[in-house]
């Protein structure tokens, strides 16, 4: 297992020199063919995660690789359908359901008098139940 990790080590260190990352790629790509991601640069993360799921979806759960092509539509399309909206829209409503919710006061059964309690007993008793 030692080599592995010395491996990984390497691994780790050509990710960091390498040129030729994905994420700066698809932003290039993005800066020059998507009209609305400038100004929302700082949703890219946010676009990195929705592409994320919808390779995960496109592959159903399995390893593979989505086409480049495929992952620039994927991140053209969150910026021009502004799916950040939406997906902004989704966690605001959630987040007033749950307010709404604690807001909410318990539904508590109305509290039977003693007395009534006692004598339906009561009663219960002289029929023999």
């Amino acid at each position: 297992m030692k080599q592995k990790t010395e491996q990984i080590e390497d691994y780790k260190k050509m990710v960091l020199q390498s040129p030729n990352k994905m994420e700066d790629c698809i932003k290039q790509h993005l800066e020059k063919n998507c009209f609305k991601f400038i100004g929302n640069e700082d949703k890219f993360d946010r676009c990195i995660e929705y592409l994320t799921e919808c390779a995960r979806e496109i592959l159903d759960g399995k390893n593979g690789d989505v086409p480049d092509d495929v992952c620039y539509k994927i991140c053209s399309d969150y910026f021009d359908d502004e799916i950040w909206k939406i997906e902004d829209e989704e966690k605001a409503t959630k987040k007033a359901e749950i307010e709404a919710r604690k807001n909410e006061k318990p539904i508590v059964a109305p509290e039977i008098p003693k007395r009534r309690v006692e004598k339906q007993l009561d009663f219960l008793a002289a029929m023999g139940v």
